[in-house]
């Protein structure tokens, strides 16, 4: 099985990844469940299934058992399965309204192969490589506050083909604010694409909201700006762009009666990998709209 320490740093970078894991080590050998369970095809485009628990959920590390209320994708759950525990979001950022707006301060985004033991009534009782089998890392489900952004851990079911030749493009479900985005397999002697793409284009973090919106109140040098109510969103008011969707939070539109971002929605400031909303015009002090900062701390475009 290829060490999850590799995938890292993707998984801190984007909400989408390809996993393929193409060996269990020995060390590893009982957290792979039953490998070449699912024979040598493909079901579908779709192959993996995704699952999270509450949406004030914490999943202590050591822990043996899940709780699933949410489930997406191809098929169900059994025991014998292979699974990705991963935790989606949740890193802590600076929020104050200045150029250093977005810096990660930390990150608790782990992620670990567990086998699945049974299922029953909506709870999932794991094998992990933690303290007495059960989970090596803590993951949790949280609202956004004052301080921190949304948090949200998903487990997904891994397939594990004996073979695969691949006979269509094979793609990850998209991420919806709490599953998706993430495309994984184990494959355990040999696998042929066929020239197939295994894709998870356009699967991860959403971006941020196009709305029109007219206000004067929003200055260049802002960061962050705290979002419109839906009264004033429904009359056009507000200011600035909205940031998009990352590993620190999501917008509160896209997670509605939940909040978003500390300190606001808006603005040119990126959220850690999210990419930042655009700066609106200060007619004021003749300012241009400003573009926002790039994803992945990269710089962003130039308003216009």
């Amino acid at each position: 099985m290829v060490p999850l320490q590799q995938h890292h740093r993707r998984v801190a970078r984007s909400a989408t990844l390809i996993l393929l894991a193409l060996l269990c080590s020995p060390g590893q050998a009982q957290l792979c469940a039953n490998p070449g369970q699912d024979g040598d095809q493909a079901s579908g485009p779709l192959i993996n299934s995704y699952f999270t628990g509450p949406d004030s959920q914490t999943l202590p590390a050591g822990s043996n058992e899940l709780p699933l209320t949410v489930a997406r994708g191809n098929g169900r759950l059994h025991g014998g399965d292979l699974a990705l525990l991963i935790q989606m979001q949740g890193a802590d950022i600076r929020h104050e309204n200045h150029a250093d707006y977005g810096q990660l301060l930390a990150s608790a985004l782990h992620q670990e192969w567990v086998s699945i033991v049974r299922v029953s009534q909506h709870r999932a009782r794991i094998r992990g490589a933690g303290d007495n089998g059960g989970l090596r890392y803590s993951y949790r489900n949280a609202p956004a506050d004052k301080q921190h952004g949304r948090a949200r851990w998903q487990l997904i079911r891994v397939p594990q083909y004996q073979s695969l030749i691949v006979q269509e493009d094979l793609k990850a479900l998209p991420w919806d604010g709490r599953t998706g985005g993430v495309l994984a397999m184990d494959v355990r002697r040999q696998l042929d694409l066929q020239g197939h793409s295994l894709s998870v284009a356009g699967a991860g973090f959403r971006g941020g909201q196009a709305l029109s919106l007219s206000g004067a109140l929003g200055r260049p040098q802002d960061w962050r700006y705290p979002a419109p109510s839906e009264a004033e969103r429904q009359a056009g008011y507000g200011q600035h762009g909205s940031k998009g969707e990352g590993v620190a939070g999501s917008p509160a539109a896209m997670t509605l009666p939940d909040s978003g971002y500390p300190g606001g929605d808006m603005g040119r400031g990126a959220p850690a990998n999210a990419g930042g909303g655009g700066n609106g015009l200060d007619l004021s002090q003749r300012h241009v709209a400003g573009g926002g900062g790039g994803g992945n701390a990269g710089a962003g475009q130039s308003g216009s």
